[in-house]
C-alpha cells in the first residue's frame, strides 16, 4: 500500500479527479460523511487545493491496471471546514484509515475532525494516531 497526495498537474484534470474522489467517498463512506464536507469537495476549484490546511490524499494498491484507490482522506481548513475519510470495505481493519490520518497529520501538522460518538471504527481510526504521538 502507498499513501500519497492527490495533486493534479493542471486545472484541466481537476474536475475528473474531484468527481472520482467524491464518488469514492460517497460510495464507501458508509453514508456517514457530512453533507457540508462533501459539498466543499464537490464545489472546490483547482486553486483552492493550494490553500493552507487543504489536503487530498489516497491510499492505493497495485492492481492489474495500475494503482487502485482503497482509501481517501480530504481536509479543508485543517479539518474545521471539512474532514472526510473513507476506506473500501474489502480493505478495512488493516489500519488504512489510521495511516491516512497519520499522513494528514504529518503533512498538516494539526487537524480537526468531528466524529459521531457511535461511529466506533472511525473513533478508533482517529484516536489511534493521537495516542501514538
Amino acid at each position: 500500500m502507498e499513501i500519497s497526495s492527490i495533486l493534479p498537474d493542471s486545472s484541466v484534470e481537476w474536475p475528473d479527479i474531484r468527481q472520482q474522489c467524491y464518488d469514492f467517498l460517497c460510495r464507501f463512506g458508509s453514508r456517514r460523511l457530512s453533507s457540508e464536507g462533501c459539498s466543499i469537495l464537490q464545489n472546490m476549484h483547482y486553486d483552492q487545493l493550494q490553500l493552507p490546511g487543504t489536503s487530498l490524499i489516497a491510499a492505493t494498491v497495485r492492481g492489474e491496471l495500475g494503482k487502485i484507490p482503497v482509501g481517501i482522506c480530504f481536509t479543508a481548513g485543517f479539518g474545521e471546514d471539512a474532514c472526510l475519510i473513507a476506506v473500501h470495505p474489502l480493505y478495512r481493519k488493516r489500519r488504512i484509515g489510521t495511516s491516512l490520518i497519520l499522513f494528514q497529520l504529518s503533512k498538516l501538522k494539526h487537524m480537526h475532525c468531528n466524529v459521531a460518538i457511535d461511529h466506533i471504527q472511525l473513533l478508533r481510526c482517529v484516536f489511534m494516531p493521537v495516542c501514538k504521538l
